[in-house]
């Protein structure tokens, strides 16, 4: 299945992209995915009879086990804030 990808593809692809492109760039854009697709399509010439399908079903979970722990004391959390805290809670400069 060879698709030439043309100037009006681009300019749509960019339209759904919200991307500003001039008539130039487009046609450089055509002319490059066009390349990449041909370059692409030589996947189909490879001969993969008798080539065994492989996928990565050997993958296991390498994240540790959640376990509940206990949280943090409030004055460990302010121990180092202590001057910019007032009633238990943090102070913070204002942001607008």
């Amino acid at each position: 299945m060879k698709k030439n990808i043309t100037v009006e593809d681009v300019k749509k692809i960019a339209i759904l992209a919200h991307i500003e492109l001039t008539d130039e760039e487009a046609i450089t854009y055509a002319k490059q995915i066009g390349a990449i697709l041909t370059y692409v399509e030589k996947l189909n010439e490879v001969d993969t009879k008798g080539v065994e399908f492989k996928s990565q079903t050997d993958l296991k979970n390498v994240f540790r086990e959640d376990i509940p722990k206990p949280s943090l004391d409030q004055k460990d959390v302010l121990r180092n804030r202590l001057s910019k805290s007032k009633g238990g809670s943090l102070v913070i400069s204002s942001v607008l």
